[in-house]
């Protein structure tokens, strides 16, 4: 008869973030069958009297101080979850799951350069042990412009509480109204999206053509309860969910600690109105990625782009080149993977009508260039990357 594991859940689960994770370990709970899961979701009663309780192991947020304070010491196996990262985790000694700022970061800027976009800048918020992850994206961030050639403004603001809202939006407005247009600029997660868009308002910018905005979390509140909505990175938080419950599960059964740090890939980039333009001065080449866009299923080639805007083949790519530094091939396989690696990691579709989605002729052409790209077929991405499509849990 297996032992009954008593797992203490706590998170915040006023934040769209710490509800993902959650249902990520509610699927790992309902496989394994059992684990009982205490989870508050009144965020003053989220912890249980830790000192008293005789549970087994636990999954928490850290970002809260004091849930960091009563968990720290727990004889008990813990996993964390949150914004930490790699060197604020090192006196810690816990074993962690979180997002990859690299690859969010890297995402940001490669969906702003694709817009046209030359001018920069990033909007964190000050700088603490518990929001090292906004300053993570902010240095991946202005690293991987500077090395497109590009440079980056950065506000970090003195407030970020609704307390100082006006004198929080005041500030923002000012800086925003000094930077040179039109600006391509990543918040470091949704809430502070909004406050761009707000401080936008008051300054009279327009979004996007003064000021196009990305966020982090794909919050669809925050994105969608707004005008115009916001485009957002969506993070793998439900997959940060059930991996961090995997490995809780394994430490529990094996009696082992483990104070590893691993990072779990963003699944995409959910496009909406705050960055849905094309800044390129190129009309013939907006025009292309826009045909391309619509059509891309279409199994659309070089030849039938340059038709479509009445230029010869050779032009269009040189044009291509030019505007968006890659040639018309390299484009149209950027766009195919883009919608595979999205529809893998988001969807129960199945390879061939995904394969069909992006613009192949065959599932065997997709797996190739797929491979070639990413470095592992469709399948083992979507295992890794989909919380639809989770890994095994561990056997007794």
């Amino acid at each position: 008869m297996s032992v009954c594991h008593e797992v203490a859940v706590i998170l915040n689960l006023n934040k769209d973030y710490d509800r993902k994770i959650a249902v990520g370990i509610s699927r790992y709970a309902q496989e394994v069958e059992d684990w009982r899961v205490y989870l508050e979701d009144d965020p003053s009663n989220k912890l249980p009297a830790l000192r008293e309780w005789h549970g087994h192991g636990v999954v928490a947020d850290l970002d809260d101080e004091r849930v960091l304070r009563s968990v720290r010491g727990l004889p008990i196996p813990m996993v964390g979850v949150g914004g930490f990262t790699g060197p604020a985790l090192s006196s810690l000694g816990i074993a962690y799951v979180a997002t990859d700022n690299v690859r969010i970061a890297c995402l940001a800027v490669d969906h702003l350069l694709e817009r046209g976009l030359r001018n920069f800048a990033y909007c964190g918020i000050p700088y603490s042990l518990y929001t090292s992850w906004a300053h993570e994206r902010e240095q991946v961030f202005r690293a991987r412009l500077k090395e497109a050639g590009f440079a980056c403004a950065v506000f970090r603001g003195r407030y970020r509480r609704p307390l100082h809202w006006d004198a929080m939006l005041d500030e923002l407005a000012a800086w925003l109204s000094r930077q040179p247009k039109p600006l391509g600029l990543m918040a470091c997660s949704d809430s502070r999206a909004r406050h761009v868009l707000l401080a936008c308002r008051r300054c009279s910018l327009n979004i996007p053509e003064d000021v196009a905005i990305l966020g982090v979390d794909n919050d669809h509140i925050m994105c969608e309860m707004v005008q115009p909505t916001l485009t957002s990175i969506e993070q793998g938080a439900e997959q940060i969910g059930y991996e961090a419950a995997g490995l809780l599960d394994r430490l529990m059964r094996t009696r082992r600690r483990d104070r590893n740090f691993r990072t779990v890939p963003p699944v995409g980039i959910v496009t909406r109105q705050s960055t849905d333009m094309q800044f390129l001065e190129d009309a013939e080449v907006v025009e292309a990625l826009k045909f391309l866009q619509e059509h891309l299923a279409d199994r659309i080639n070089a030849a039938t782009l340059a038709k479509h805007v009445r230029l010869s083949r050779g032009m269009l790519d040189i044009r291509f080149r030019r505007a968006i530094g890659r040639s018309i091939h390299d484009e149209i396989q950027r766009m195919r993977l883009d919608v595979v690696r999205k529809l893998l990691a988001t969807t129960d579709l199945p390879v061939k009508t995904i394969a069909r989605r992006a613009g192949y002729s065959s599932v065997e052409y997709m797996t190739s260039d797929f491979h070639r790209a990413v470095g592992r077929t469709p399948g083992a991405y979507r295992r890794a990357n989909s919380s639809r499509h989770p890994p095994a849990p561990p056997q007794d």
